[in-house]
């Protein structure tokens, strides 16, 4: 992880502005797109043990400053919203429905009721 107001070219730290005006905001890119480098980890990640926890909505790695957990899955604060409506949720106003291949659905209060999940189902 970079410190705040700082970016990483390969094992190099820069400042924002320097990053940008050496034009290693490019040089990312290109390396990115060619698949040079550590294949498809990051050497830095695996230097400190591997990519972490990943988030359920978009399979990033969740650090433990924005993790919300909800129903033993990981989420982003940003990507723990209502699979519904959108909405912004907390663990307080959400509902879940777990998934067959694991991981959980959540749902603010309003559209869980509206769709009828509150209902236990009879196979």
């Amino acid at each position: 992880m970079t410190p705040s107001g700082a970016a990483q070219f390969e094992d190099k730290l820069f400042c924002i502005k320097c990053f940008g005006e050496g034009g290693y905001r490019q040089k990312q890119a290109a390396t990115a797109k060619s698949g040079a480098g550590t294949g498809t980890s990051n050497a830095l990640a695996s230097k400190f043990g591997g990519g972490g926890t990943k988030c359920s909505v978009c399979d990033k790695t969740v650090y433990s400053a924005e993790l919300v957990s909800f129903e033993k899955s990981a989420f982003h604060a940003d990507c723990f919203k209502c699979k519904n409506c959108s909405k912004k949720l907390s663990t307080a106003s959400a509902e879940g429905k777990k998934l067959p291949e694991g991981g959980v659905d959540a749902y603010c209060k309003k559209c869980w009721g509206e769709l009828g999940l509150n209902r236990a189902t009879v196979n």
